[in-house]
C-alpha cells in the first residue's frame, strides 16, 4: 500500500520534528506517486495546481534504483538536502529543517523538479536514530518510562487526501503532531480550492537564517541532555529547575463531587512535597529540584518576602480550598544552589523553622535502579532554627542576631528549655519552681538550674539575660506570669533579643515526671554500650543527679535535638555547668541593663556597653569567653588574684614568647570551637576539616618545645598552664593530617582527597571498576574501526561530550544505523556507539558509586578526629584565656588605669575614679571622683544635687569600677582597693511595665522589694530616685523606711540617690555610717540664677534641684518657665508661712526647744 503525504506536513513549523518526517524520502521516490499538475503559464515558484494523487504500481527497489542522484546535495539523515554553509564546528540540525529544503522535498517527493535546482530527487538512506528535541506529549512520555516511537522507511505512508484540510491539526497516538497547515485556503463558489502564493525563495532565505539564529540562542538538540549524563546530574526528567511530571489527569467536571474534594491533580512532585509538608507544618521547605532549591505554595510567599526573591503566583495552601480552585500550580520561587546557606540563614535568622528536602539519587544511579519511571526519592534531610544551625563553620554569626536589649547581649546562640511547677503562695501563681536547661549545639556548652521564684519572675529575668537565648522551648504549660514575662523577652523588638527569639511549645505529657529519668538513663546507656560517647563515672554522676525539673527539661531537649541530628552534644557531660554555683558575682537583669553590661541604653547596640570596652581579642572563641567573664565576675579570692597577676604579667612582659603569642592570636582566623563541634556531629566539609586541623598545628607547633608549665617562662600559673597545654595535641593533628591530600582537600576534590597508601579498599574497587570501563571504551575503539571501514579511530570531546567518534562525510555511508549522530559540522560527523553509551552508563554509575564511597570515607574519618574532641577543645579552651588576658592586658595599658587590690573585708575606696564607658566616648576630659564606703563605717552615701549634675553617672562608675576589678581587669583610677562583693543591685530609672500591667511606681517597690530580700552586707545597692512614682509625701515616707531598713538591718552598702533634702536627716540618726554628699555647682552672681555643673562630689546637702533650670536647657517655652517660676515662689512662700505658724503655736504652748525636724525638712522642699 503506497500513500502520499500532506503538503501541509512539510510546512510544519520550524524546529518541530513530525512523526512522519523519516517516512517523506522513502514516499518521495516510490514509483506511482503523485506528479504536481504545473502551469505552463506560471514562472517560477508563483503556484502550484493541486497534486493529483495515482496508485502505487512499481516496487521500492525501482524506485532506489531511478531515483539515485548526487549525494553530496544529501545529508545521511534519510536523504535530507545538506545546508551550505562555511565549514564552521556547529551541531547539525537535522529535525529543524528551513523552509526552503521542505519545499524542495516536496517538489522531489510528488516527482517534480526541486525548486531552486536541476538535480534529481536523491535516493534516501539507512535510517539513524538521532537526539532530537520532543515536543511536549513526547517528554511525558519519556518521563513514564515509555518510548518514542518514530516511523521506520518501509512504513506505510497516509494516502494524500484531494483537498487541503481545514480541519484543526491532528495528533498521532503518541501526541506527536502530524498536520500543520502551510496555506489558508478556502472554498471557491464552485467547491474548488483557491491557495495562496507560495512563499518566494528570499523570504524562505530569510526564516531559514531566522531559524538558525534562534537555534543558536536556544541550543543544540541533545546537547543539554549530554552533557547532564556527562556530569552525573539530573537526566531528562527534571530541565532547567524544574522536574517534568507526568501530565495531570484532566479535572473532573464542574460541580462532581471528586472536584469538590480534591480539586486540581497534584503532579508527583507536587504530591512528594504536600506529603512532607503534611508533617511538617510548621516549617519552611526548601526542596531540591535539579539544579536548584524551590519553594512551594505559603512557603514561597515567606521565602520572597524575607529573601527579596520572586514568587510566581499560585496556589498558596497545601490543602484543598476552593477559592485557589482555579490555580493549576503552587505558588513558586527559587534559589540557586550555591546559595542554600547564605538564604537559609537569613530565614532562620528572622525567626523560621526551615527545613532541607533533598534528592537521595542521582540521574545516574536512577537510570540503572528499578524506579527509572518514578519522580526521584526526596526526604527531609536537614532541619534548621537559630539555635540548631550548625553546617555552617560561621554559623548565625553573633551581629547577625543582635537584637536591641536592655542589658541582654546578643544572642548566643543557645537554645534554652524551661518548664514549671507552681509552688503555692497567695496567688495561683505567686510563687513557682522552675528548671532550665540551655544548651549551645555549636560549642557544646550546656548550662542548667532548678530555682523557686516569686510573683515579679526576677530570677527567670536574671537568667534569661545572662544566657540571651535565641531560640526557647516551653515545655507545657507556664503560670501567667512566665509566660508573660517570657513572651515579652523573647518577643520584643525593643527589648533584649532585638529581632525576637523563635519560641516552640511543646506538650509535657502527665507522666514525664516519671518517664523523664527512664529516659535520660537509657540514653547514657546506650551510648556507653555502644562506644558512642566518652562518659566517666564521675561525669555520669552529674546528670544522674540533676534536679527533677531539669531531668525532664534534658528529656524534653534530647528529644527534641534528635529531629536535627544534634542528640550528640550531651555525650560531653563534661561541659555541664550549673548556672546557680555561686562562684561567681550575682548580676540580675536590672543590674545588666542598668550598668550597660553588654548594651548601651540610649539605641542598644554593643557600643557603649561595659563588654565593647573590655573587648580586644583577637578570635571568636577568645571573644564568647571573655563575655562569660564579664556577665560572672567571680567571687573566689585566689582564682581573682591569679587572673589579674596573669593579666599584669602579660602587660609588662617584652619575651619573644609573649610576641609570638599575640602574633599567633591575630593569624588565627577559623572559629575553632565551632569547627570542632561540626567535626563531632559529622558535618564538616573537607576544607573546613583541614582548615581546623592546620590551624590546630599552626598552634601547636608555636609553643612545641615546651614541654612542662615551667618551661614558658613566665611567673602566672595561669598563663603557664594554658600555654604548656598547647603542644600536647601535636602528634595527633600530623597524625591526622598526614593521612589525606592537602591540596585535594582544600579544593574539596573527594575523589582525590586520602592518599595512596591511606584510601580504603571500597574506595580503590570503585576506582579500579572505572579504570577497567575507561580500558574497554578503549578497546572498543577497534570494533569501531571495522564497523566503518577504517585502519584506526580516535575519540574526540567536542563541547563537553567526550569518547565521540568522528567520522568524515564522505565516508558516512560506512556508518552503521545503529550509531547515534551526536554533532558535526560540513567536513565532519560525530557519533557515539550503541556500546559506547552503554559503558558510559556503567561509567557514570560506578563513578555515582565511588562519590558514595568517598563521603562514606570521610565520615568515616571525622569520626577518628571526633575521638580526640575533648583533647583539642581543652587546647582551644587554652588559647581562648590567653586571648582573653591579651585583651584585658590591652585595656591595662589605657592611660589612668591602676592595678586593683583585692581585700577579704567589706568596702570600696577609690582614688580619681572614672566612668570607664564615659571616658571613651566622650571628647572633653571626664572629670574623676573619689569614693570610700566600709563595714562599719560610712556603709551608706546619701548623694543630692541638680538634675543633670552628675549623680547617676557618679554612682554607676562605683559600681563598674567594682565590677571589673572582680572580672580580673586593670580600672580606671589612680588607686583601688576592693573587698569582693557577691552582687550588685540596681533600682535606677521609671518606667511602667505594660506587659504585665504594672505602673510606674508598682515597678519601682517590686524591684525594690526584691533587693531587699535578697541584699546581704558583702553587696552594694544602688537605690536612685527612689519613691518619684508617686506623691511627694508618699514618696519621702517609703524612701526614708527603705533607706532606714538598708542601713539598720541589712548592712549593706548602699549608693542612695535623691532629690528629697529631708532623707539628709539619716546622718543624724546614723552618725558615721551614713554621710551626705551633693554634686557640687555654682550659681551665677548676676541674679539669673543660672548654674554650673562642676560634675565632683563634696559632703553635705544641696537643698535645691534647680529643675527650672534643666528645663531652661530642654528649651522649654519662656511662658512655662516663667509661670512655674512664679508657682515655685509662692510654694515656697506658702510652705514657709505654714512652718512658722507651727513654730509659733509651739511657743505658745510652752514646748520653746521641741523641734519639728521632719516639718521643718519639709518646708525646705523646692519645686524648683
Amino acid at each position: 500500500m503506497s500513500s502520499q503525504r500532506s503538503i501541509s506536513s512539510f510546512f510544519a513549523p520550524v524546529g518541530r520534528t513530525t512523526s512522519t518526517s523519516k517516512s517523506s524520502s522513502s514516499s518521495a521516490s516510490k514509483p506511482g506517486s503523485s506528479k504536481p499538475v504545473h502551469n505552463p503559464k506560471a514562472t517560477g515558484s508563483t503556484s502550484k495546481a493541486l497534486p493529483k494523487t495515482t496508485a502505487p504500481s512499481k516496487t521500492k527497489a525501482k524506485a532506489k534504483a531511478t531515483s539515485k542522484h548526487d549525494d553530496s546535495e544529501n545529508e545521511a539523515e534519510g536523504g535530507e538536502v545538506e545546508e551550505e554553509k562555511e565549514d564552521e564546528d556547529e551541531d547539525d540540525l537535522p529535525t529543524s529543517r528551513s523552509f526552503s529544503k521542505r519545499l524542495r522535498a516536496f517538489s522531489v517527493q510528488s516527482g517534480g523538479r526541486p525548486l531552486g535546482t536541476d538535480s534529481a530527487a536523491p535516493a534516501p538512506k539507512r535510517v539513524r536514530l538521532e537526539r532530537r528535541r520532543v515536543d511536549d506529549d513526547e517528554e511525558e512520555e519519556a518521563q513514564m518510562g515509555e518510548p518514542i516511537q518514530e516511523d521506520q522507511e518501509d512504513e506505510p505512508e497516509e494516502p494524500l487526501p484531494h483537498k487541503l484540510s481545514h480541519a484543526p491539526p491532528k495528533r498521532s497516538g503518541k501526541g506527536i503532531i502530524t498536520d500543520r497547515f502551510a496555506f489558508s485556503s478556502s472554498q471557491l463558489a464552485d467547491g474548488s480550492v483557491h491557495e495562496e502564493e507560495a512563499i518566494s525563495p528570499e523570504e524562505a532565505l530569510r526564516r531559514k537564517k531566522n531559524h538558525e539564529k534562534f537555534v543558536r540562542k536556544l541550543g543544540r538538540p541533545g546537547a543539554f541532555e549530554l552533557r547532564q549524563r556527562e556530569n552525573g546530574e539530573e537526566g531528562d526528567e527534571e530541565l532547567d529547575d524544574e522536574e517534568e511530571e507526568p501530565e495531570r489527569v484532566p479535572e473532573p467536571k464542574k460541580g462532581s463531587k471528586a472536584a469538590a474534594k480534591r480539586g486540581k491533580k497534584l503532579t508527583p512532585l507536587e504530591q512528594q512535597v504536600v506529603d512532607i509538608k503534611e508533617k511538617h507544618m510548621d516549617t519552611v521547605l526548601v526542596v531540591e529540584v535539579g539544579y536548584k532549591y524551590r519553594f512551594f505554595g505559603e512557603d514561597a510567599r515567606i521565602a520572597a518576602s524575607v529573601l527579596s526573591i520572586v514568587c510566581i503566583p499560585g496556589r498558596m495552601k497545601f490543602t484543598y480550598d476552593p477559592s485557589e480552585a482555579h490555580l493549576d500550580k503552587f505558588a513558586s520561587a527559587s534559589i540557586p544552589v550555591h546559595r542554600l546557606h547564605v538564604h537559609v540563614k537569613r530565614l532562620i535568622t528572622a525567626g523560621y523553622k526551615v527545613g532541607v528536602v533533598r534528592q537521595l539519587e542521582t540521574a545516574a544511579l536512577k537510570a540503572a535502579g528499578d524506579n527509572r519511571n518514578a519522580p526521584f526519592v526526596r526526604k527531609l534531610t536537614n532541619l534548621y532554627t537559630k539555635g540548631t544551625y550548625i553546617d555552617d563553620i560561621d554559623g548565625v554569626d553573633d551581629h547577625d542576631a543582635v537584637g536591641a536589649g536592655s542589658g541582654g547581649a546578643a544572642s548566643t546562640g543557645y537554645l534554652l528549655c524551661i518548664t514549671e511547677k507552681l509552688g503555692g503562695g497567695a496567688g495561683a501563681d505567686e510563687k513557682v519552681k522552675v528548671g532550665i536547661l540551655a544548651v549551645q549545639p555549636s560549642t557544646g556548652d550546656i548550662i542548667y538550674d532548678e530555682f523557686d521564684d516569686g510573683f515579679m519572675r526576677t530570677e527567670i529575668e536574671t537568667r534569661l539575660l545572662h544566657i540571651a537565648p535565641c531560640e526557647l522551648l516551653i515545655l507545657g504549660e507556664l503560670s501567667k506570669a512566665t509566660d508573660k514575662l517570657v513572651t515579652h523577652l523573647a518577643g520584643s523588638t525593643n527589648n533584649v533579643f532585638g529581632d525576637g527569639v523563635r519560641v516552640e511549645r511543646v506538650e509535657r505529657p502527665k507522666n514525664m515526671n516519671a518517664t523523664s529519668s527512664i529516659h535520660v538513663s537509657g540514653f547514657y546507656a546506650d551510648k556507653i554500650k555502644n562506644g558512642e560517647a566518652d562518659v566517666p563515672q564521675d561525669l555520669l554522676d552529674i546528670v544522674t543527679q540533676l534536679p527533677d525539673l531539669v531531668t525532664i527539661c534534658l528529656s524534653a531537649m534530647i528529644t527534641h535535638l534528635t529531629a536535627y541530628g544534634l542528640e550528640h552534644v550531651f555525650d560531653l557531660t563534661k561541659y555541664f555547668k550549673s548556672f546557680s554555683a555561686r562562684s561567681h558575682m550575682l548580676l540580675n537583669g536590672n543590674t545588666l541593663s542598668s550598668l550597660e553590661i553588654y548594651r548601651n541604653q540610649t539605641d542598644f547596640s554593643e557600643k557603649g556597653s561595659l563588654f565593647w570596652t573590655l573587648d580586644h581579642t583577637s578570635t571568636r572563641f577568645g571573644r564568647r569567653l571573655l563575655r562569660k567573664w564579664v556577665g560572672r565576675p567571680l567571687l573566689d579570692r585566689p582564682q581573682l588574684e591569679a587572673r589579674i597577676n596573669a593579666v599584669e604579667e602579660m602587660l609588662s612582659s617584652t619575651s619573644e614568647r609573649t610576641q609570638q603569642l599575640k602574633t599567633l592570636l591575630t593569624t588565627v582566623r577559623y572559629d575553632l570551637e565551632k569547627g570542632l563541634i561540626r567535626i563531632y556531629y559529622g558535618k564538616a566539609t573537607r576544607p573546613e576539616v583541614f582548615n581546623i586541623l592546620n590551624t590546630l598545628l599552626k598552634i601547636s607547633k608555636t609553643f612545641r618545645s615546651v614541654e612542662t608549665p615551667d618551661q614558658c617562662g613566665y611567673v602566672s600559673p595561669l598563663i603557664n598552664g594554658a600555654m604548656a597545654s598547647l603542644p600536647e595535641i601535636l602528634e595527633s593533628v600530623e597524625e591526622y593530617l598526614s593521612k589525606f591530600d592537602h591540596k585535594a582537600a582544600a579544593k574539596d576534590d573527594k575523589y582525590s582527597f586520602f592518599k595512596e597508601t591511606d584510601e580504603y579498599d571500597f574506595i580503590l574497587d570503585s576506582k579500579m571498576a572505572i579504570k577497567g570501563v575507561e580500558l574497554d571504551l578503549q578497546e572498543h575503539l577497534e570494533d569501531a574501526a571495522k564497523a566503518v571501514k577504517k585502519k584506526r579511530l580516535d575519540y574526540v570531546t567536542v563541547s563537553g561530550i567526550d569518547y565521540l567518534v568522528e567520522i568524515e562525510n564522505s565516508g558516512i555511508k560506512n556508518v552503521p544505523a545503529s550509531w547515534v549522530k551526536i554533532s558535526g559540522t560540513k567536513k565532519v560527523s560525530r557519533f557515539h556507539t550503541p556500546e559506547v553509551l552503554r559503558l558510559l552508563r556503567e561509567r557514570d554509575q560506578r563513578k555515582e558509586t565511588l562519590a558514595n564511597n568517598c563521603d562514606r570515607a570521610f565520615k568515616d574519618f571525622m569520626i577518628q578526629i571526633a575521638g580526640q574532641y575533648q583533647e583539642y577543645r581543652d587546647a582551644v579552651q587554652s588559647l581562648a584565656t590567653l586571648d582573653c588576658l591579651v585583651s584585658l592586658a590591652t585595656v591595662a595599658q589605657l592611660p589612668g588605669y591602676c592595678k586593683p587590690i583585692l581585700t577579704d573585708g567589706i568596702g570600696i575606696k577609690v582614688k580619681q575614679g572614672r566612668h570607664p564607658m564615659v571616658e571613651q566616648l566622650l571628647i572633653d576630659t571626664y572629670v574623676p571622683n573619689d569614693i570610700d564606703l566600709g563595714a562599719g563605717q560610712r556603709r551608706t552615701l546619701l548623694v543630692t544635687g541638680p538634675n543633670m549634675g552628675g549623680k547617676s553617672s557618679y554612682v554607676r562608675q562605683i559600681a563598674l569600677i567594682a565590677i571589673m576589678a572582680q572580672i580580673g581587669s586593670y580600672v580606671p583610677a589612680d588607686s583601688a582597693e576592693i573587698g569582693l562583693l557577691d552582687a550588685v543591685f540596681t533600682r535606677m530609672g521609671a518606667f511602667d511595665n505594660m506587659m504585665t500591667g504594672e505602673s510606674t511606681f508598682m515597678v519601682e517597690l517590686s524591684e525594690t522589694s526584691d533587693i531587699l530580700k535578697q541584699a546581704t552586707p558583702r553587696s552594694l545597692v544602688i537605690l536612685d530616685e527612689l519613691g518619684r512614682g508617686t506623691s511627694t509625701h508618699d514618696g519621702v515616707a517609703i524612701a526614708y523606711s527603705v533607706l532606714d531598713y538598708m542601713v539598720s538591718s541589712i548592712k549593706a552598702m548602699t549608693l542612695f540617690v535623691t532629690h528629697y533634702p529631708i532623707l539628709a536627716q539619716m546622718e543624724k540618726a546614723y552618725p558615721g555610717e551614713v554621710v551626705n554628699a551633693h554634686m557640687k555647682f555654682e550659681e551665677a552672681t548676676d541674679g539669673s540664677e543660672d548654674i554650673t555643673f562642676l560634675y565632683q562630689i563634696a559632703e553635705g546637702t544641696a537643698h535645691r534641684s534647680y529643675g527650672l533650670n534643666v528645663a531652661k536647657l530642654a528649651n522649654v517655652p519662656q511662658a512655662v518657665l516663667d509661670t512655674a517660676a512664679i508657682k515655685s515662689k509662692e510654694l515656697e512662700a506658702e510652705i514657709k508661712a505654714r512652718e512658722t505658724a507651727r513654730w509659733f503655736a509651739n511657743i505658745l504652748q510652752g514646748n520653746i526647744n521641741t523641734e519639728d525636724g521632719l516639718l521643718s525638712e519639709i518646708s525646705s522642699l523646692s519645686i524648683s
